[in-house]
């Protein structure tokens, strides 16, 4: 009983490992009501064939894009199994943004912001983000209510104990009524065209999402041919 006993706590500690370093959900970000949220980002939207098409990402462009998600995984791999620095993955996680971001054009760029707030499932997702919802025109103020309301939720996950679907969903809806208390009338009724007008790109996302390595292939030669240089 108590090899067994050891052997359960062992299994508890590794899963609990895994789950922190993969981060909050991706799919299930936000309790199990909506798509996308904290695990789609800027790197996801640009792993994806369809995205990269939309955003006419040349040859050169590709090649950068992969060196820089290869280099992340790599970095990734070198922190180990153990317990993860919250914060230092953050600093790791936005100095790929970073270089990503300076790949594109700013016309490229402003596109990707309007694709990441679709394919993560805009304000109906089940935990947006600052990220997520800059195609919005965030103030200042507003980005730092957002990621207070979402470091509230965090904390509130943290917690432990058993939470049910009814509750992980009740909670995702409170947080969606926080941050939709947040943005003005005219970024609300934006939020809604964009949702309208992203739902083929983002049934294709999902859909590619569901299949690992699948959708995400690197289209060398067959997109961005009108956007070469990758020029401003």
């Amino acid at each position: 009983m108590i090899f067994v006993a050891a052997a359960l706590t062992i299994a508890v500690v590794m899963m609990n490992a895994v789950a922190s370093a993969q981060g909050p959900g991706r799919g299930g970000a936000g309790g199990g009501a909506g798509f996308g949220g904290f695990g789609v980002n800027l790197a996801a939207v640009l792993r994806n064939a369809d995205c990269r098409a939309l955003l006419a990402i040349s040859d050169e462009q590709t090649q950068k894009i992969t060196q820089i998600n290869q280099e992340s995984r790599a970095a990734n791999q070198e922190r180990g199994t153990g317990q993860p620095d919250r914060a230092d993955m953050e600093r790791r996680r936005q100095e790929t943004q970073d270089k990503l971001k300076a790949v594109l054009s700013a016309d490229q760029l402003a596109k990707a912001k309007v694709l990441l707030f679709q394919v993560s499932g805009g304000l109906d997702a089940g935990a947006s983000t600052v990220e997520t919802l800059d195609a919005l025109g965030l103030s200042d103020d507003q980005k730092e209510k957002i990621r207070a309301i979402n470091a509230e939720r965090a904390a509130r996950g943290a917690g432990g104990g058993q939470v049910d679907a009814d509750q992980r969903r009740a909670r995702a809806a409170e947080t969606r009524d926080k941050i939709k208390a947040v943005l003005t009338d005219d970024q609300k009724a934006k939020a809604a065209k964009l949702t309208e007008e992203g739902k083929e790109i983002r049934e294709k996302f999902q859909a590619a999402q569901q299949r690992p390595g699948q959708g995400q292939g690197q289209r060398q030669g067959g997109q961005g041919r009108g956007n070469r240089s990758g020029g401003n």
